[in-house]
């Protein structure tokens, strides 16, 4: 009888202490690459390949699944954090780069513009009174020169520190 209890009580892999261990020290790599990402603009290569060759994912043999699932869970966390609140998605117009709003207010501008010009109501249609060869800010942007770049604590974008 005790044979078959001593059996059944024999576990395979590793004790949820050093489990726990090795997630605790990983899960602090992962935040500091994040946070040295953040504080001195590195691309978004820059990070994978400091996740990547870290101790992060390059775990102990016999480390469970839950460990391995919790760190890819906070990678992608800290990821989303850091398009949420870091990087600024910008457009290039013309050779400048702009933010959104900077866009759209180009846009209003460039329109009320061609009013003033062309002194039109507002209710005219703009097929009638729009150049043919006129294109809008939103058609003249070059997606091959728009990126993602940092931005500041008030918001504002870093246009030289660039993400991608």
């Amino acid at each position: 009888m005790t044979d078959v209890l001593a059996k059944s009580k024999k576990r395979s892999g590793m004790s949820g202490d050093r489990s726990y261990r090795i997630q605790s020290k990983a899960k602090m790599r992962l935040d500091d690459i994040f946070s040295h990402a953040r504080h001195f603009y590195y691309k978004h290569e820059d990070i994978t390949k400091r996740v990547l060759s870290s101790e992060v994912l390059n775990l102990p043999e016999g480390t469970p699944q839950y460990v391995h699932s919790y760190l890819r869970g906070r990678w992608e966390v800290l990821s989303d954090e850091l398009y949420r609140h870091h990087i600024m998605y910008v457009f290039s117009i013309d050779g400048v780069l702009m933010t959104k709003e900077e866009r759209v207010q180009l846009t209003l501008t460039e329109m009320n513009e061609l009013r003033r010009k062309f002194c039109l109501s507002e209710g005219d249609r703009e097929e009638k009174w729009v150049p043919k060869d006129y294109l809008s800010p939103i058609r003249r942007i070059n997606n091959d020169k728009c990126c993602y770049v940092y931005i500041d604590r008030d918001g504002k974008p870093l246009f030289n520190k660039k993400y991608s």
